[in-house]
């Protein structure tokens, strides 16, 4: 009866993996489906959507740098002068892909973190972290390049401060990740012991009857 008991366990844990392995898989195409669709999207806005979300970063420029820019149609973005220098503000730096790549990212980390039903709004959730830390990334990079226009090497040293910072917000995403899968690791690991207690009471009761 013992061996009965071990067995059926056995198949009963096999059986719940399978499950688990097939909606991670499932979930995981789901975010990579999503990440291909936000990237097309978002590389593909009509100059009036590009418009509007560049009004965004004007705004916050102008409020940092008390200065005026004005939009060039045929450049398509701003421009300005600062410091005698003369700088623009376009299309690649809204950090579209950036935004998409944090989505693809974290999407993936919430998936493996989260368990169950979770993971829907753990996605959900994913999408509106990659947008709001995207954009304020990408703020960060760009009033501190302005600082950079009259270096020689500003090209440079604006790609490196684009590095330092999309690197530093994945690895707090990756850190929170972590600290995620942990955490419901063990909320499984507990209710994985409260079942097989349940699983082992009935048992006991079926035996008795």
């Amino acid at each position: 009866m013992v061996c009965y008991t071990i067995k059926k366990r056995r198949v009963r844990g096999d059986l719940a993996l399978k499950r688990e392995n097939v909606e991670i898989s499932f979930y995981y195409a789901a975010v990579g489906i999503l990440t291909v669709g936000a990237y097309y999207f978002l590389n593909t806005l009509g100059d009036g959507a590009v418009k509007a979300l560049l009004d965004f970063y004007k705004t916050v420029v102008e409020l940092f740098f008390n200065n005026d820019l004005y939009y060039d149609q045929w450049l398509g973005r701003y421009v300005s002068g600062y410091y005698n220098s003369y700088y623009a503000i376009g299309k690649e730096c809204l950090g579209l892909n950036v935004i998409v790549l944090l989505f693809g990212v974290c999407g993936v980390l919430s998936v493996k973190a989260l368990r169950g039903r979770k993971r829907i709004p753990g996605i959900i959730a994913s999408a509106a972290a990659a947008v709001v830390a995207g954009v304020g990334a990408n703020i960060l990079r760009l009033l501190s390049s302005i600082y950079f226009i009259s270096f020689v090497r500003f090209e440079l040293i604006h790609a490196l401060l684009g590095v330092v910072i999309y690197l530093t917000v994945l690895i707090c995403f990756h850190g929170f990740f972590i600290r995620l899968n942990k955490r419901s690791a063990m909320e499984t690991v507990a209710e994985q012991i409260l079942a097989d207690a349940d699983a082992q009471e009935r048992e006991d009761i079926e035996e008795l009857i």
